[in-house]
């Protein structure tokens, strides 16, 4: 979850009236990058899961983290305000948007929040009394 809602430290200053983060480009720069994803879901993977006992899972982590910290720059592409992501920051400042930009403010509540509360907590309920999974063997 934190690789996921990380990207938007860039713009950490708005609530105080500072505005967004300039040295890293500001908002949804370098931190919506396909650059950032990479580096930080191979640093968290190298540091949280560090033990050998992940060893062998660590690339799929690695992965599943990239995918979830580049999955906030793409759902911002889809954002019908703003000027665009820049993708791929640092080497190049042009901003992109998706054709289709349905969330707006409230929408993405419905869009995005709603439906991400509806999983986890369907994954809550599916999980046995005494902590473990239903599904593991």
């Amino acid at each position: 979850m934190l690789c996921a809602v990380l990207p938007d430290i860039d713009a950490v200053g708005r609530p105080f009236g500072w505005g967004d983060l300039a040295f890293l480009g500001g908002h949804r720069a370098l931190t919506h990058s396909i650059t950032f994803a990479l580096l930080l879901g191979l640093t968290v993977a190298a540091v949280a899961f560090r033990e050998a006992r992940w060893q062998e899972r660590r690339p799929r982590i690695a992965a599943y983290l990239i995918l979830a910290t580049a999955s906030h720059g793409l759902l911002d592409a889809f954002a019908g305000y703003g000027e665009g992501v820049e993708f791929l920051s640092p080497f190049s400042a042009a901003r992109y948007t998706a054709p289709w930009r349905p969330l707006l403010g409230l929408n993405e509540i419905a869009w995005i929040w709603l439906p991400a509360l509806l999983i986890i907590v369907i994954a809550w309920r599916l999980r046995r009394p005494d902590g473990s999974d239903s599904a593991a063997p």
